[in-house]
């Protein structure tokens, strides 16, 4: 086998194609599937010479020639039989072992005349062996037929080339545009998209991630069952109520006793008028008690404030850090939000404690303007009793205790005909002489009768502040109500928060860009594809210009 790059030679001594040349088939055609086998190779039949007859010389040239052609293609003309042996030997050029090998040149001669039918001896020496004629078929392939070849294997790549960049610009086309401007375009407009899908996605995390802040720090519970006590910021809100009360009431006996003996020395002329003062001294503990409550209720609503403004701060944080969100959420300013906090807090307040300080507060023990009020208030002192949750069966019904006051703790016979229970509860230390009042016997004074009775109607009045009122004026379900009304805000502006979304987007917001895909981060369009689509387009019209013009002078050439 003999070859250069765009050709190929096989010397063959069997007629039918065996292992080798079969190979040799199949690597020509592995080599380059633009030029095939006919383009390229030629086949020599070797050792003609062994041959014993004409005949026999004709059959395996036909023989090699069919088998050729049914494999390859190959035309006949690519086919050329002689002997390199016989050539050697006749021109002289064989060396001492290929003599011996080949034989006489005398008995050569005649065997190739004999075969082939030349009788001239140089016409035999050159065409008898086949080595002149296939040197000048592969010296003129190389010098003519090469050009073709090469010119078609180019002409295919270049066609496989071209083909190929139609295929990817006509792909690429449909996506991305050739005018930057387009481009730009294109490129926000899909940005947008993703952003959007996005967007849409991350909302949906949000609002689980706010649910959960919420179910944690604010209520403690599971999404279905809210409004049961085992909170965390709500058990704050209650225990904030009860240091509120205890820091309100101590303000009260303080500012009451300190008035006390202006207004007991304003009635004592001639004499201390007992029921006098013990009235002068309500009415005037009445209006401080009324400043307490809006105290308390507005103290509540600035806890409540500060805990719906965390709960606006952790939403704030999920729209990393946007100020708008805190304006959308809370109505004109935190004043104004705390204003609408305190107002509805002091109607849920005032609805169950006012009564409560009417009726033990307002008139003194065992006066007709006592039961007067008590009747009057009817059955909205009832209600409290269905929220007390303290221990002492004494303050268990209100009006009950209205009737009997400070009688139902410390004096024995009155404890066991109404409460049933014997005995009395501990010891009270009078606040003024620092000694313990003995309630079973005479008071040493009315002074001092007025100032007990008065000191546990107020001590009264806080406990059913603190284990009644709180549960019946429902603070909790306001508390739970008004964060929930925060989040289901939050919830149902999802198109608000679309906007500001993109506007921080757009802003280039680094928290925001923390959370979003890589690809979306730069606000700079990409448009390497579309300059690199415009230049594959100049160059595409360009070849396709270049191949027609070749094409038609091809054709003008050929006409």
């Amino acid at each position: 086998m003999f070859s250069e790059s765009d050709r190929r030679g096989i010397v063959q001594r069997f007629t039918s194609l065996r292992e080798k040349e079969l190979e040799i088939i199949k690597f020509t055609e592995l080599g380059d599937k633009n030029i095939t086998v006919a383009d390229k190779l030629f086949v020599f039949l070797s050792r003609i010479d062994s041959l014993a007859t004409p005949e026999a010389l004709q059959t395996h040239i036909e023989e090699a020639s069919q088998d050729w052609f049914r494999r390859a293609k190959l035309p006949q003309e690519r086919i050329i039989y002689g002997s390199a042996g016989a050539y050697l030997v006749l021109n002289g050029l064989a060396g001492e072992q290929t003599r011996l090998e080949i034989g006489d040149a005398n008995n050569i001669q005649a065997q190739l005349k004999k075969l082939t039918g030349i009788i001239d001896e140089e016409t035999l020496n050159k065409k008898g062996t086949g080595i002149p004629e296939i040197k000048e078929k592969i010296f003129n392939y190389i010098n003519t037929e090469r050009v073709f070849i090469l010119k078609k294997r180019c002409e295919a790549s270049i066609n496989t080339i071209l083909t190929t960049s139609e295929e990817i610009y006509n792909l690429v086309s449909k996506r991305y545009p050739e005018n930057p401007e387009d481009a730009k375009r294109f490129e926000e407009d899909r940005r947008r998209v993703l952003f959007s899908e996005w967007w849409n996605h991350r909302w949906e995390e949000k609002k689980a991630d706010l649910q959960k802040f919420y179910d944690s720090s604010v209520t403690n519970n599971s999404l279905d069952n809210l409004t049961e006590n085992s909170a965390t910021s709500l058990a704050k809100f209650k225990e904030r109520y009860l240091q509120i009360v205890a820091s309100e009431i101590q303000k009260l006996k303080e500012e009451a006793f300190r008035k006390k003996a202006i207004i007991f020395a304003a009635n004592s002329f001639p004499q201390f008028d007992r029921m006098k003062a013990n009235f002068a001294w309500r009415e005037d503990l009445y209006g401080d008690i009324s400043k307490l409550l809006s105290s308390i209720a507005r103290q509540l609503a600035m806890e409540l404030k500060d805990e719906a403004l965390n709960l606006v701060e952790y939403m704030t944080t999920l729209l990393w850090g946007s100020k708008q969100v805190k304006e959308r959420l809370i109505d004109k300013s935190e004043e104004y939000f705390l204003s609408k906090l305190e107002n509805s807090l002091s109607v849920l307040f005032l609805r169950f404690a006012r009564p409560v300080a009417e009726v033990l507060i307002r008139a003194p023990l065992n006066s007709d303007a006592r039961d007067k009020i008590a009747k009057s208030l009817g059955v909205d002192i009832e209600i409290v009793d269905n929220y007390y949750t303290g221990e002492e069966a004494a303050f268990q019904v209100l009006k009950r205790y209205a009737k009997y006051g400070y009688k139902l703790l410390y004096h024995p016979d009155t404890r066991q005909q109404i409460l049933g229970i014997k005995g009395i509860v501990a010891p009270i230390i009078n606040v003024v002489t620092k000694s313990t009042i003995d309630v079973s016997s005479e008071f040493q004074s009315p002074q001092d009768d007025v100032i007990f009775e008065v000191e546990n109607d107020i001590n009264a009045f806080e406990e059913y502040l603190r284990a009644a009122i709180f549960e019946a004026s429902g603070f909790e379900s306001y508390c739970i109500q008004e964060l929930k009304g925060l989040i289901d805000s939050f919830r149902e502006k999802q198109g608000t928060w679309t906007g500001i979304a993109n506007n921080e987007w757009l802003q280039e917001n680094p928290l925001l860009l923390a959370e979003i895909p890589p690809e979306l981060r730069s606000q700079e369009s990409n448009l390497e594809v579309s300059d690199r689509l415009r230049q594959l387009s100049t160059a595409l019209k360009i070849c396709i210009t270049y191949q027609n013009t070749r094409r038609d002078r091809f054709s003008l050439a050929s006409d």
